[in-house]
């Protein structure tokens, strides 16, 4: 089972170095679009028109991309990648080394973050899912953000398998101002 991200988590990351500045945006970026490793490897300056991404990711049904509204991290991101670039913003948007490479950067980056988790490159998208679902958004909105033509594929693929807090949960229970034992 993959190991997903919570929102403290997310800030966590935000807040730590990495020793490869480009591995951390792209993730980053990815948990905030829900976009594939591969899709942010990819992804063209020319994909971008202001605050949305135009993805490369066809529906089915309509036969268009999907556009995606990018969320003020992910926008924060962009610039930041702008501002390390000297010239004219072209091509590739993020400069990214192979999987493996990426995952091993990943991997110490977390442990420097004090996450506790084995988180790789794909945790990205289904912490994007799992963090919009604890928040209630519907599954149709969460299938169109991460490029599904139906919503079937949300409740099997994109769930928590680990309970969030069973604190929590066992304080929905009803209680008395007084212990009684029975």
């Amino acid at each position: 089972m993959k190991e997903n991200l919570e929102v403290h988590e997310y800030l966590a990351l935000l807040n730590t170095p990495c020793l490869n500045q480009q591995v951390k945006l792209g993730f980053l970026f990815s948990c905030y679009t829900g976009l594939r490793w591969v899709d942010v490897k990819r992804m063209e300056w020319s994909d971008l028109q202001e605050s949305k991404l135009i993805t490369r990711i066809i529906q089915k049904k309509a036969g268009r991309p999907v556009i995606l509204t990018l969320h003020p991290v992910a926008i924060a991101i962009l610039s930041q990648v702008r501002s390390m670039i000297h010239g004219e913003c072209t091509g590739k948007v993020f400069t990214l080394p192979r999987a493996d490479g990426a995952n091993k950067a990943l991997e110490q980056w977390v442990s420097d973050a004090g996450i506790n988790k084995h988180i790789t490159l794909s945790c990205a998208r289904l912490s994007f899912s799992i963090l919009l679902k604890d928040k209630q958004v519907d599954d149709p909105t969460i299938a169109y953000l991460l490029g599904h033509s139906t919503a079937k594929q949300v409740p099997k693929t994109y769930k928590r398998h680990r309970p969030k807090d069973q604190t929590e949960a066992i304080n929905h229970l009803p209680s008395h101002k007084k212990t009684v034992i029975i």
